[in-house]
């Protein structure tokens, strides 16, 4: 994909947001947005301070940043919707690995086909999937209303051991 004249594909990261576009852009790049976020001063994982690919991102209190660390999302003690800080929102889920402080394109909707799990195998397909924790997703039933933390609905079971799945994410732009 090639945004303002630079060359890059929609998994890259850069130090440099002036060559990807302006901060909270949105790109339809084959009928798929992404939106372009800073990552965070502090991030969760396996490899320390960095997001890693198919990770579950938070919003965090400056606009248009982002974070794998539910810890550093927001929270809004006041404005709690369904007993879930409105902050807790999920911002979205990366396609590629990015370093704390980094730019990225970060996909808000669409079909994303390996979104982390929580590890328990256990989602079935056609299941609303939630952000669980830090950078992983779980089921919910759909019965349960918990709108702030939704990424979608699994396009498939998750029962491969990858601890991934496919998801068609609503949009969280």
């Amino acid at each position: 994909m090639e945004v303002n004249g630079f060359a890059h594909t929609r998994y890259a990261s850069s130090a440099d947001d002036e060559k990807l576009g302006c901060l909270g852009q949105i790109f339809v790049v084959s009928g798929i947005p992404y939106k372009l976020v800073k990552v965070h001063t502090v991030c969760t994982g396996a490899v320390a301070d960095v997001i890693s690919a198919g990770e579950v991102l938070y919003r965090t209190a400056t606009e248009n940043v982002v974070t794998n660390d539910r810890s550093e999302a927001v929270t809004d003690d006041a404005n709690h919707y369904c007993g879930i800080a409105p902050a807790d929102l999920v911002a979205a889920v990366p396609e590629s690995t990015a370093t704390v402080t980094y730019y990225m394109l970060m996909q808000v909707g669409g079909r994303h086909s390996a979104v982390t799990t929580n590890g328990d195998d256990d989602i079935a397909a056609g299941v609303q999937i939630i952000a669980s924790g830090d950078g992983t997703c779980d089921s919910q039933a759909v019965t349960v209303d918990i709108k702030p933390l939704n990424i979608g609905i699994s396009a498939a079971a998750d029962v491969d051991g990858t601890n991934k799945v496919a998801v068609d994410m609503r949009y969280v732009g």
